[in-house]
């Protein structure tokens, strides 16, 4: 489940123009850093 939130999210972000830094967590939760360019 983890490996395909993380694929989500990085194309989720790449179509924001926006950079995935570090992305971890267990069953129940994620945790997200993200660079965001305005």
């Amino acid at each position: 489940m983890l490996n395909r939130l993380h694929s989500i999210l990085e194309e989720l972000l790449h179509k924001w123009d926006c950079k995935l830094i570090e992305f971890n967590g267990e069953d129940n939760h994620v945790h997200l850093l993200f660079q965001y360019h305005r």
